[in-house]
């Protein structure tokens, strides 16, 4: 009996633990606890940062100008107290899309004592256009998914630095009163760091058999939940971040037609001027990269 109830509660929190790599209908699911996407939540009249529609003149020298971009992935930040039983997997392990605070501390200090730029997206585009020149130290810092601790945690962090970054929200979720997510006043809180993306509105799901939405929806249907999703970011149209990475050609097609500018996978590579612009590579950073293997990912 005693190894029954061990046995049950260990499979329980390594389940729960998933919670990180899945859609909120597994959460729903999972913990019975209704998690409600909010279809009337936008912001129409927040105003992303002004630094976000300005891209630097950049003094670089000829011969100094960066020929590629890490663009690195985050997901969560937790501070160890916040670590909890289902934040690891059956091995012991955080889930990969977690990263310890003092690890994203250790790696935002690290760019900032070497001279790093970090770029918003506006900059970042014009690169990949080849019309703008950025220094060789320059970096995309880009979160998904709109976890709240981005805000409490990754904020103080970036703004000591005077950093920007980009998150990808699931806009369905934001609002909807799960502690999870980012709310309203998050997100005003923190526009003088972030810039907000799509993640979709309603689409950040997978089948019972592990297909993402974006791949058993037709293409009507994903352009439908685009504009859901740009239109609650003050019609924003400038960035997408596929969820899981995965997409086909109709979903290319469908970001073309509502006229998404840059489109972001999990490719692991650096970002270069012969890059798609709607096939972007990005390089996730995980709970087990030490400073080292981060520094080889901007090299």
């Amino acid at each position: 009996m005693k190894f029954n109830m061990i046995f049950t509660l260990c499979f329980i929190a390594s389940m729960i633990g998933l919670f990180n790599l899945m859609g909120p209908s597994f959460i729903q699911a999972l913990t019975n606890t209704p998690i409600h996407l909010n279809r009337e939540w936008s912001l129409p009249m927040v105003k992303q940062g002004d630094w976000s529609e300005v891209a630097r003149p950049f003094d670089v020298k000829e011969g100094e100008e960066a020929k590629s971009v890490a663009v690195l992935m985050y997901h969560r930040i937790l501070a160890d107290e916040d670590i909890e039983p289902w934040h690891y997997d059956e091995k012991g392990r955080l889930y990969d899309t977690i990263v310890r605070r003092e690890a994203f501390e250790e790696q935002m200090d690290y760019l900032a004592t070497q001279g790093y730029v970090t770029l918003n997206l506006k900059e970042f585009k014009q690169f990949i256009n080849g019309e703008l020149d950025i220094p060789e130290k320059s970096v995309l810092i880009t979160f998904d998914d709109g976890f709240k601790d981005n805000y409490t945690v990754a904020y103080p962090i970036l703004k000591r630095h005077d950093f920007f970054a980009s998150i990808f929200l699931i806009t369905g979720l934001v609002a909807s009163g799960d502690a999870l997510y980012l709310s309203e006043d998050d997100i005003i809180a923190g526009a003088d760091v972030f810039e907000y993306q799509s993640h979709t509105d309603a689409l950040h799901e997978q089948t019972e058999t592990g297909t993402p939405y974006l791949l058993t929806h037709d293409q009507r249907e994903v352009e439908s939940d685009l504009l859901t999703s740009i239109n609650k970011l003050d019609g924003r149209k400038r960035a997408f971040a596929y969820p899981y990475g995965v997409y086909d050609q109709a979903n290319l097609t469908a970001l073309d037609n509502v006229g998404i500018d840059l489109a972001f996978t999990v490719v692991y590579k650096k970002a270069d001027q012969e890059v798609n612009r709607l096939e972007i590579p990005r390089m996730g950073v995980y709970p087990d990269d030490g400073i080292e293997e981060f520094i080889l990912k901007l090299k």
